[in-house]
């Protein structure tokens, strides 16, 4: 639902985790792009690169609009990227910084 009203064509989402297991576990049940400090340099830029296309590719092959990334905090206070126009908290533990975007 989210995603149908995004307000450009270029817009993003973001579903923010405190812990890097459950964005893992979350990325693997939503099919979607994830960021988090236990991926490899190589690893979070080409996820970035990716969610920044809103496209993904399928397991088989196919591509499909993808605007969501699943990230633990560093990604909100790490970057700047003037397209999300959606942010879930998952769970408890943010600080102030973290809600003032």
């Amino acid at each position: 639902m989210l995603e149908d009203n995004n307000q450009h064509a270029d817009g993003t989402s973001d579903h923010v985790v405190a812990s890097i297991p459950e964005c893992d576990n979350l990325a693997k049940s939503f099919n979607c792009y994830k960021h988090h400090g236990g991926m490899s340099d190589e690893e979070k830029k080409n996820n970035m690169a990716g969610w920044k296309s809103g496209l993904i590719q399928n397991m088989d092959r196919t591509v499909r609009r993808e605007t969501w990334i699943v990230a633990t905090p560093g990604l909100i206070t790490g970057y700047d990227y003037h397209r999300v126009e959606d942010i879930l908290f998952y769970e408890m533990g943010y600080g102030l910084l973290n809600l003032y975007i």
